[in-house]
């Protein structure tokens, strides 16, 4: 009997993989290009004329609270890696979101609307250029230069901007003013436009819904505030003596050392004015990093200040914190759950160490990631506050560590980011019989099949327009669509296809294809039956349950059909009369060679009903899953 299964095994495993290999995977024709010019390859790795350039950035800036402006003059060095010659310098103003008449995805009523970015000089290699003058354009966020002197293939360009802005209060989104004296700074800078071996000039410009894309480069930064405010950012702090008094640098170094969270700014400190050296109005903050796609910073004169040290299997760790409101209910244990959420992603899923040596989440609104340092509101319950503090550290992986472009497949980051932070949400929750992917799998069902569900292949930025068709492609449709096929392959592939993903692609550029043949590779088998349909096709998921009750009642088969297009597992519940019941399980892979399947059930006089979960199996369609006897 053992050796008849395992021949069927094998014969299943040969039609299941003949199926896979003839199922074509829609690839479009950017790819193919990069592909055939080589700075790409099928395999999901670099090719031998792969290029990213580089942007380098000095920032010197001063930030009056009072006022809400930002002053700042920057130097960047800008290196041209690419074989091509630049004939245009392209730049994100992200704060023209806030600029009158700019595009803008959602309403942001008038009260913030203002000039936007306002830009006092620029020049490139020394020369100035006219604000007004016809090489310049500006509309959606973004600064567009047409360069007199072309720029060479592998060249260098300095640039030199000083500009201001005035900080929304109102309607901050993603950053902003939080209080009377708390700001999230994000954003704020004139940043180059990535240009890349797909796209050329990414220009996509930033009007709220499609985010971010970044070069990687160097920060060198000071920032100036009033003596009283103390400043958290995404970098290192190289002055630290300059600014704290001798006891916060005391309570800091033996946070970063303490695997207990301990309190480093409390309520006393704040009462005392016993933070920072008082000799001067304002203190400068200097801050470094290295290899970074981004640059944020927090300012505050009243939040309270936690720390721990978490591991990520480096000797250094990762230096966390919690900066909050002294009001705030579920920010006192923020920290504590940042600790286990970098120690989860290290350790457990995806099992990749934690890619900063620090990390600092800021008590803001809403839910918003830069490398290393999240914006969170306070959330309604223990469990939200699992989910949403892992969901923006998750980010510091992707899209941060990885250069994933956020505006063109911001499902790529969303949708892993969707998935992983349940697993951790499940682990550290206390609420008894507690599945965080109910409400993944609901959403979906609520969506799927409906003029909303746009599949993950339709870039992010043109589905902007209507944020529930946004919000389905990028979390809902992708998140479980992972959920899914973590579920296929099993934990230990899934873990091993992300760190293989890591390992080519940390600190370059990504694309969806990379990522796909990165799960193959790391699940040994071709996996286009499942990525072709979830990822690239107009469909939903839906099974149903076809039974004859008295064929039934005779000879207990069951048949499932998959009447929807794309392929979910199979979970079926039989209840029998004497209160028992049993599951049988199916591989959404049990399609890839067929649409309907018999399941032959043992004693069918005594079932009383047959029910396909819908609950954690995908199902845009369920009222045809249960069957009453």
């Amino acid at each position: 009997m053992r050796q008849i299964s395992l021949v069927f095994a094998i014969l299943l495993f040969a039609q299941i993989a003949g199926a896979q290999e003839g199922t074509p995977l829609y690839i479009p024709k950017e790819i193919k290009n990069a592909i055939k010019k080589g700075t790409r390859t099928s395999f999901g790795m670099t090719g031998p004329e792969y290029f990213q350039n580089r942007s380098d950035y000095k920032i010197v800036a001063e930030f009056n609270p009072k006022t809400g402006v930002l002053k700042g003059k920057e130097k960047i060095s800008y290196t041209n890696n690419s074989p091509d010659t630049l004939k245009s310098i392209h730049f994100h103003l992200f704060q023209d979101i806030f600029k009158k008449g700019n595009r803008r995805d959602f309403d942001l009523g008038e009260r913030d609307v203002n000039s936007g970015v306002t830009i006092h000089s620029l020049s490139i290699n020394g020369m100035q250029f006219d604000m007004s003058g016809i090489s310049i354009s500006r509309s959606n966020s973004l600064l567009n230069i047409a360069l007199g002197d072309k720029m060479e293939p592998k060249s260098k360009i300095e640039i030199e901007i000083e500009w201001e802005f005035t900080v929304a209060e109102f309607t901050p989104v993603r950053m902003g003013k939080y209080g009377e004296d708390n700001f999230m700074m994000a954003y704020w800078y004139p940043k180059i436009v990535v240009y890349d071996d797909i796209f050329g000039w990414n220009t996509t410009g930033y009007s709220g819904a499609a985010e971010f894309y970044h070069d990687f480069g160097n920060y060198d930064v000071e920032l100036t505030v009033p003596n009283d405010y103390q400043i958290w950012a995404t970098a290192t702090l190289t002055n630290p003596n300059e600014v704290y008094t001798d006891e916060i640098l005391e309570k800091i170094e033996f946070a970063k050392k303490s695997t207990v969270v301990s309190h480093i700014i409390t309520s006393e400190d704040r009462k005392n004015f016993s933070i920072t050296k008082n000799n001067n109005t304002t203190n400068v903050w200097k801050f470094k990093s290295e290899h970074m796609p981004d640059f944020a910073f927090a300012v505050s004169k009243s939040y309270l200040w936690d720390g721990v040290r978490a591991e990520n299997g480096t000797s250094e760790g990762v230096f966390v914190s919690a900066v909050y409101k002294e009001s705030s209910h579920d920010f006192p244990e923020v920290c504590e759950i940042s600790k286990n959420a970098v120690e989860f992603f290290s350790e457990i899923s995806p099992k990749i160490s934690y890619p900063y040596s620090q990390l600092t989440a800021f008590n803001g609104d809403g839910g918003m990631e830069f490398p290393g340092m999240i914006n969170d509101g306070d959330m309604p319950n223990h469990n939200s506050t699992l989910y949403v503090t892992a969901h923006e550290i998750g980010h510091s992986y992707f899209p941060f560590a990885l250069g994933l472009n956020e505006q063109k497949y911001a499902w790529m980051d969303e949708g892993l980011i969707s998935f992983l932070p349940r697993l951790f949400e499940n682990k550290y929750t206390k609420t008894s019989d507690y599945n965080a992917f109910t409400s993944l799998i609901e959403a979906y069902n609520n969506t799927a099949g409906s003029f909303y569900d746009v599949p993950p292949v339709m870039l992010s930025e043109v589905v902007t327009g209507q944020y529930p068709a946004y919000r389905f492609h990028a979390y809902t449709r992708s998140g479980t669509a992972f959920y899914l096929l973590s579920n296929e392959i099993g934990t230990a592939k899934f873990n091993a296809g992300l760190k293989l993903f890591a390992e080519r692609w940390s600190g370059k550029h990504p694309t969806p294809y990379d990522l796909l043949a990165c799960f193959e590779d790391a699940a040994g088998e071709n996996l286009n039956w499942f990525w072709q349909p979830w990822m690239n096709e107009i469909g939903y998921a839906d099974l149903a349950l076809n039974v004859d009750k008295e064929k039934f009642a005779k000879q207990g088969k069951v048949i499932v059909k998959k009447i929807g297009r794309l392929p979910a597992p199979i979970s079926l519940k039989i209840s029998y009369n004497d209160g028992s019941s049993e599951n049988i399980l199916q591989k959404a892979s049990i399609w890839a060679t067929k649409n309907e399947v018999t399941i032959k059930v043992n004693n069918p006089k005594n079932v009383k009903s047959l029910i396909l979960d819908y609950t954690l199996t995908p199902d845009a369609f369920p009222e045809n899953n249960t069957i009453q006897f």
